[in-house]
């Protein structure tokens, strides 16, 4: 069992890191990982049978002050990305 405590330290430090930086990123990006969990879950939820609403984010582009509506894409990997479609 003593052999267990070296790794299960490591990995409940490297916990605590991942919470500090989930914590300290900006509100939008917080929202952008909300929606993109919601478009993961969304399919399985529909499979089973369950009603399932998943975010738009509406944003206004600052260069065109036209307004878009945000679907986040991407995987793993590269972290969420935004797919932009202008109304």
């Amino acid at each position: 069992m003593e052999t267990f405590e070296p790794e299960v330290t490591r990995l409940c430090a490297a916990k605590e890191k991942r919470q500090h930086e989930l914590a300290a990123l900006p509100f939008t990006d917080k929202v952008r990982a909300v929606v993109r969990l919601q478009h993961m879950v969304a399919p399985i939820l529909r499979a089973r049978g369950r009603s399932v609403c998943v975010w738009n984010r509406e944003e206004t582009d600052p260069m065109t002050r036209s307004s878009v509506i945000s679907d986040v894409t991407g995987n793993a990997e590269n972290g969420p990305e935004l797919e932009s479609v202008t109304k």
